[in-house]
């Protein structure tokens, strides 16, 4: 198995609600706010090509189809959508896709499968399924109220008439060999993968978004359940680091990739990879 991080278009979020409970003094030792106390943010995918030579994507970045006020106020750089210029370089056009898997379906994680044309959306790769879990696709059809604006309101709709929506159960297999399984404290129905290039790389999506939320008490302002963050990172760090695994890490703006190391302290990691 092959796997190729993939740039999205850059962005930029409030850090407070980044760090959650972590005081600012604390949080721009990591990375420093603009004037309007955001940080900026990669938007990555993941090119994930199996032993048959299938090609599948994990995950879709933030994309452009955010309205103007939108991207404004999420710093979304660029009107052109990176991920399709990222897979142009690693030379793949959209129809060679095989399959999409969403580990969730917040905007930051979905935009860049679409176009929007004349107001709608359409998904920019048609002849790929794309895989989402159950119980979080009900989830973004009938958001609470605390998670509503992390959703874009058509997606689910647009995903359901495009008939290529798998809805995965616990236990269901995905279309390449890897593991995955639930994880719930950013939002319900997240899905984790654990798969082996050909070793283990936890693709750890918002439970880890960046080098520094590696550290265990770090959470995002975002989470739905916090203390649920905490033990469900501490368990997949743990088996990363008894098989000397590494994390591929969707929003950290340096980094694609992270190994993992282990104090008495806390859980230090050391980032690697190319951006591309």
């Amino acid at each position: 198995m092959k796997i190729t991080p993939l740039e999205g278009n850059r962005h930029a979020l409030d850090g407070g609600a980044m760090f959650g409970h972590v005081p600012k003094a604390v949080w721009t030792k990591f990375y420093l706010p603009d004037e309007k106390n955001r940080i900026e943010l990669a938007s990555r995918a993941l090119l994930i090509e199996d032993d048959k030579g299938d090609l599948f994507l994990f995950d879709g970045t933030i994309g452009t189809i955010l309205p103007p006020k939108e991207k404004e106020h999420y710093g979304v750089v660029g009107e052109e959508n990176q991920l399709l210029a990222s897979l142009k370089k690693q030379g793949v056009e959209p129809h060679e896709i095989k399959g999409v898997i969403l580990s969730h379906l917040h905007f930051d994680h979905v935009g860049g499968i679409f176009s929007r044309i004349n107001g709608k959306l359409s998904p920019l790769f048609p002849k790929a399924d794309h895989f989402v879990t159950r119980t979080h696709f009900e989830r973004a059809c009938k958001p609470r109220i605390r998670e509503r604006a992390s959703f874009l309101e058509e997606v689910p709709s647009v995903l359901k008439e495009s008939g290529k929506l798998k809805l995965l159960e616990s236990g269901d297999p995905l279309p390449f060999p890897a593991e995955w399984y639930l994880a719930e404290g950013h939002t319900v129905g997240l899905m984790v993968i654990l798969l082996y290039a050909p070793h283990l790389v936890a693709l750890t999506t918002d439970l880890i978004p960046g080098i520094p939320w590696a550290h265990l008490p770090i959470t995002m302002g975002y989470d739905r359940y916090p203390e649920k963050t905490v033990e469900e990172k501490e368990a997949l760090l743990e088996r990363v680091v008894k098989e000397n695994g590494s994390l591929f890490l969707t929003h950290d703006p340096q980094f694609p990739f992270a190994a993992v190391k282990k104090s008495d302290r806390f859980t230090a990691v050391g980032g690697f990879g190319p951006s591309l």
